[in-house]
C-alpha cells in the first residue's frame, strides 16, 4: 500500500519581509565624532594649571593657542575613529564597501546566477542574496531565495514515519 501523498506537506509561499529578522544598522557615538566632540576630552589629557592655560581649575578654552592645538591633535583621532568605525562596519555584509571585492573573492562572486551584476549596487544585492543564502533553514526561506533569483518553486516534503500509522514494506 503506498502512502497517502495528501499527507505530505507542500509549501508554495515565500516567507516575507517580516518574517525574517532584519538587523538592524549599529551606531555608536565615535562613529563619526567632529573635532567639537573629541576636542574637550582631549583637553583633558592635559596637565592642569596657570601655565598650560587654565588657571583656577577652569576648563581650557578652544579659542586659545593651546586650544586650537589641541583641536589640531583631536582632528586627527576623528579621522581615525572615522575610519576605524568604517572598517567594522564591513565585518558584516551589512556594512560593506571598501571591502566588497574581498567579500566577492571570498564568495566566489561574480558565478553564474549572478553574470551581469557591474554596478555596486548589483554587486551588494548579489553578495547578500549568497550570504544570506547560506543561512536559509525553512521552506519558506528557500523559496524566498529561489524568488530573488526569479524562479517560482514549490517544496513537498514526504510526511514523517510515525509509529503505529505508518507501514513498512
Amino acid at each position: 500500500m503506498a502512502r497517502d501523498p495528501g499527507l505530505n506537506t507542500v509549501t508554495t509561499s515565500a516567507s516575507t519581509v517580516e518574517d525574517r529578522a532584519r538587523l538592524r544598522a549599529p551606531y555608536d557615538a565615535l562613529s563619526d565624532p567632529t573635532v567639537d566632540d573629541l576636542a574637550q576630552a582631549a583637553a583633558a589629557m592635559w596637565p592642569p594649571g596657570p601655565a598650560w592655560g587654565t588657571p583656577d581649575g577652569e576648563a581650557l578654552r578652544l579659542d586659545s593657542i593651546l586650544g586650537r592645538f589641541t583641536r589640531v591633535l583631536a582632528d586627527m583621532f576623528a579621522l581615525l575613529y572615522q575610519r576605524a568605525w568604517r572598517l567594522a562596519r564591513n565585518a558584516t555584509v551589512q556594512g560593506v564597501d571598501a571591502l566588497l571585492p574581498d567579500w566577492e573573492t571570498d564568495y566566489g562572486l561574480p558565478d553564474d546566477c549572478t553574470p551581469g551584476a557591474t554596478s555596486v549596487s548589483e554587486r551588494l544585492r548579489s553578495l547578500e542574496a549568497k550570504v544570506m543564502g547560506l543561512a536559509v533553514i525553512t521552506p519558506e526561506d528557500f523559496i524566498q531565495l529561489a524568488d530573488s533569483y526569479g524562479f517560482a518553486i514549490t517544496i513537498e516534503e514526504p510526511a514523517m514515519f510515525e509509529c503505529g500509522f505508518s507501514e513498512c514494506g
